[in-house]
């Protein structure tokens, strides 16, 4: 199997709620785009857990709500703690919130530059001017990286950017945080693989390429 052009991690706690379902939604997302006939092949997403054991299955609740909107994975999927080979081979480093950001940092210092909370990514994106990054993929994807650093050390976004862990609380906590994450992931989408119309946008998931997960 070739090696993959752009590889994004997703972290957060569990590794069976936000991360996963981040994880899910942009591969499903990215293959959306890519039957779409956009041009995304070659990028690898996958997910890891700070505080977790390897062979957690995904949260049930998580998992419905995953089912409903027909993103497919969740029955396979399995949690695995963040490594080093994880974290130095991902060009893009995600995470759920701001205090998971910075433990990255803490534990891997070389990778901070290019590790955001998933809420700081999106609204720096929402904000920002993209034009001047080149056009296919996956030169967009890895340009999208280096813009995000420049970006986040001349302007905040709000701090109201970190994803909330839903595990053990009430249903409307689970579909408070899908609703965001689906938000995030979609903007994230848009910059990485613009789509063809504002409708793939809108629908809120709008993604694409066959995942690529790493054990």
């Amino acid at each position: 199997m070739p090696s993959p052009s752009l590889t994004v991690l997703v972290v957060c706690t569990g590794n069976i709620c936000r991360s996963p379902s981040a994880e899910l939604l942009l591969g499903h997302g990215l293959e959306q785009r890519r039957q779409a006939g956009a041009s995304a092949e070659g990028c690898a997403v996958t997910s890891a857990g700070l505080g977790c054991y390897d062979g957690w299955p995904i949260d049930p609740p998580v998992a419905d709500l995953l089912e409903a909107d027909g993103v497919p994975g969740w029955q396979e999927f399995r949690s695995q703690a963040v490594t080093d080979a994880l974290v130095s081979s991902a060009d893009l480093v995600l995470t759920a919130t701001r205090a998971h950001r910075f433990r990255i940092g803490e534990r891997w210092p070389e990778a901070y530059q290019r590790t955001f909370a998933l809420g700081e990514a999106s609204g720096l994106v929402e904000s920002g001017d993209l034009a001047r990054l080149p056009v296919s993929f996956p030169d967009r994807g890895h340009a999208l990286v280096g813009w995000l650093a420049e970006e986040r050390g001349v302007r905040q976004v709000p701090d109201a950017y970190d994803l909330a862990d839903p595990h053990g609380r009430q249903p409307a906590d689970y579909e408070q945080m899908m609703t965001r994450l689906k938000h995030m992931v979609a903007v994230l989408l848009d910059a990485f693989v613009p789509a063809r119309s504002q409708s793939q946008v809108s629908s809120g998931i709008g993604v694409a390429i066959p995942l690529n997960r790493r054990v």
